[in-house]
């Protein structure tokens, strides 16, 4: 394969950039605050609990970010279990999204649910 270097239009270059501009930022500290206020109050709460009491503002890019947390912070991610959620993207269209079913839990479930896992494989 020969590599050529590119040129990139002035008119591409501005456009690219009005859309890096234009993305939207994902609040964590505000999304986690979401999630432990309910489960602080309810205990285990779905993704769509949460976007019930706490309705997307900033469409699919929110959406993600409730996904990630559920991810790195130890929640359920029930991969056999797909659920359909409404979400409105671009301010009025709703459209169904399929996802796995997401479990949000209280910190001290999560903690507990780590020590077993590290006490089993300390065990195996």
């Amino acid at each position: 394969v020969t590599l050529q270097p590119f040129e990139a239009k002035a008119a591409d270059q501005a456009a690219a950039l009005e859309q890096l501009v234009s993305l939207e930022r994902i609040d964590w500290t505000a999304l986690r605050h979401n999630i432990s206020s309910l489960t602080k109050h309810r205990g285990d709460v779905t993704l769509a609990e949460v976007l019930g009491q706490y309705p997307l503002t900033s469409g699919s890019v929110e959406l993600l970010g409730y996904l990630q947390i559920a991810f790195d912070d130890g929640h359920v991610i029930e991969q056999s279990e797909m659920v359909s959620l409404p979400v409105v993207f671009s301010g009025s269209t709703t459209r169904s999204v399929r996802l796995p079913n997401v479990v949000f839990v209280p910190s001290s479930k999560r903690n507990e649910r780590f020590s077993l896992l590290a006490d089993s494989e300390a065990i195996g």
